[in-house]
């Protein structure tokens, strides 16, 4: 084991608390659910040590209402968690 693998993790807040071990952590999500109605739960994983992603592309196919202003957002979750949306896209129908 190296140093860069010893010790563990103590995480505690009031709605979720966890020990973990550092050896344990890979890049596969451990995800620790917040009980309650909301959506809310802390992820643990390991990044690597260097990215070889410097672009992104992809299609989806998004369900429109048959008439009017149909509101699109993009939603990016970066490699370290953090987040980022875009403004609104109008797509309009007569």
């Amino acid at each position: 084991m190296t140093d860069s693998e010893s010790g563990k993790v103590r995480f505690e807040t009031p709605l979720v608390s966890f020990d973990l071990s550092i050896a344990g952590i890979g890049s596969d999500d451990i995800v620790y659910d917040v009980p309650g109605g909301l959506p809310r739960f802390v992820k643990m994983l390991r990044l690597p040590n260097i990215s070889p992603h410097k672009s992104f592309r992809f299609r989806r196919r998004i369900p429109l209402r048959p008439a009017g202003d149909n509101r699109v957002y993009i939603r990016l979750t970066r490699e370290d968690g953090s987040r980022a949306w875009t403004s609104p896209i109008y797509v309009f129908r007569k």
